[in-house]
């Protein structure tokens, strides 16, 4: 996976959070989502690692409307539902925030000091390891 080389390449969460967030990853309260925040479908809570965060740190709010289910937004708009929250997010920088973002979705990442992803979905117990060691 990574290695010590670029494990100092990555601001510290703060601390206040950082457990919490490791427990609620873990904890398989959630399912897991891609391609956006979290949204609710039959009485479920589905959520990518970082609507986790928010949502266990009350960070965020859910939209319901009409013709949708209702779906999970945090320090931006309704029309931003693939934004990630905003920079310092818990004191995670917005180049983090891609980096988690691409390891929960699949997506290929190379924004983060040239460390590149293999494409595979990461499970929330693999992110919640990889917080754990180097955030």
């Amino acid at each position: 996976m990574f290695n010590e080389v670029i494990k100092g390449l990555f601001p510290k969460v703060n601390l206040k959070y950082k457990q919490g967030w490791i427990e609620a990853l873990r904890s398989h309260d959630y399912d897991q989502h891609q391609d956006s925040l979290g949204v609710k479908c039959c009485n479920q809570k589905a959520m990518c690692c970082l609507g986790v965060a928010a949502d266990k740190f009350n960070k965020g709010e859910w939209i319901e409307e009409d013709d949708e289910y209702p779906y999970f937004i945090c320090g931006r708009g309704a029309n931003d539902l693939d934004m990630l929250p905003e920079d310092n997010f818990l004191g995670i920088s917005m180049d983090v925030q891609f980096l988690l973002a691409a390891l929960n979705d699949g997506n290929t990442a190379d924004s983060v000091d040239g460390v590149s992803l293999d494409g595979e979905t990461w499970s929330f117990d693999e992110i919640a390891d990889f917080i754990e060691e180097y955030l």
